[in-house]
């Protein structure tokens, strides 16, 4: 939630004052969405065995 109100900061730094903040900005977009979710699908999918046909 802070990520997202940053980007939002930078978002309106970059429309009222046209200063982009190049590197930050990319990161924060990186680090933005909730990636652990995709991370715990991902193990849970390794840990399970598919059960064969």
């Amino acid at each position: 939630m802070v990520v997202l109100l940053v980007v939002g900061m930078h978002i309106g730094i970059l429309l009222i004052m046209n200063i982009f903040f190049h590197a930050s900005t990319y990161f924060f977009f990186i680090l933005g969405p909730p990636w652990h979710h995709v991370i715990d699908y991902v193990l849970d999918r390794v840990r399970t065995p598919v059960p064969s046909a």
